[in-house]
């Protein structure tokens, strides 16, 4: 099932700076989200953070 679709759009050059700023911090959250949630998932079912899963 295909449920995207690429389109094209005319963006001025202060757009353009504005979509790069933000696809960067969305990039940082998506890369951060994934090592902070494992933390709070072993502490919140109190298990001890071994070497193995701090990151």
């Amino acid at each position: 099932m295909h449920v995207a679709a690429k389109i094209r759009i005319q963006v001025t050059p202060e757009q353009e700076g504005v979509l790069w700023q933000l696809s960067e911090k969305c990039r940082f959250v998506y890369n951060f989200a994934p090592r902070s949630g494992n933390a709070l998932w072993y502490v919140s079912a109190g298990t001890p953070l071994t070497p193995l899963h701090r990151r």
